[in-house]
């Protein structure tokens, strides 16, 4: 802990999975953050629950469409194209975020006040956006109205992967083309021999095989890794409807 003249205050943190509690050693405290404005936006890459300060910083106006209480600034530089996630999940006080291109931009790429990805009714923010490789990415973090204070950062980037495979109808007279894979949010329709692909954001999915008049098919728990690809084959069966007497 910093005891050095100057400080006005002193928090531990104490880590326990992602909750994070902040417990306040009055009497001490820390510098102003130098990234408070975005000239001085300190590189970031990825990290989990990195500590930040808000306290006594500045505020960088009404330049930008949303108003940033007290804001301080990170520049992330994309390795690969993929989709990087944000959050300050934890901070103590009520935040709000905002990603631009450049220092120059005043178009956001992304922005969130308050997201239940942080837990229901949070007032932590997160946000998400596509980013491609050697590109620089701006975060803006500060607060609601005269919020301010301690918290933490979540940077996380997925790189993309491929799923392919190959769709066999062993009985019935349906097109294969016509089937449907879907993976996530995504879909797409075989070619005429049966072969798909998706480029998908690392991750586990659940992938499913649909066509008309046959049985679904569900592989769940697929995992796509970046720079890799997955291979998932389907056999579908015609639907027979049985009926007992």
């Amino acid at each position: 802990c910093p005891t050095s003249p100057g400080y006005k205050e002193v928090y531990i943190q104490i880590e326990d999975n992602r909750d994070i509690t902040y417990v306040n050693l009055s009497g001490y405290g820390w510098v102003m953050p130098e990234n408070e404005n975005c000239n001085l936006a300190e590189p970031i890459s990825e990290v989990e629950n990195q500590y930040f300060t808000t306290t006594g910083t500045t505020t960088s106006g009404t330049v930008y469409p949303h108003y940033l209480f007290q804001d301080i600034w990170f520049v992330y530089t994309a390795e690969a194209d993929g989709l990087l996630e944000i959050d300050l999940c934890g901070s103590t006080f009520d935040t709000r975020l905002a990603t631009y291109e450049s220092c120059e931009s005043t178009i956001e790429l992304a922005y969130n006040d308050d997201d239940d990805f942080c837990g229901v009714e949070s007032l932590q923010s997160h946000v998400s956006l596509e980013v491609e490789a050697g590109e620089d990415y701006y975060i803006q973090v500060g607060g609601a109205e005269d919020e301010s204070g301690v918290g933490n950062i979540t940077i996380t980037h997925r790189g993309i992967g491929t799923l392919q495979g190959n769709i066999v109808l062993a009985n019935g007279a349906g097109s294969v083309e016509d089937a449907l894979i879907t993976a996530g949010n995504l879909s797409a329709n075989p070619d005429q021999s049966g072969f798909y692909s998706i480029n998908l954001y690392e991750g586990y999915y659940s992938v499913s095989a649909e066509l008309t008049d046959y049985d679904s098919e569900l592989e769940p728990e697929v995992l796509i890794q970046s720079a890799d690809t997955t291979f998932v084959d389907f056999i579908m069966d015609k639907f027979l409807d049985v009926h007992l007497p």
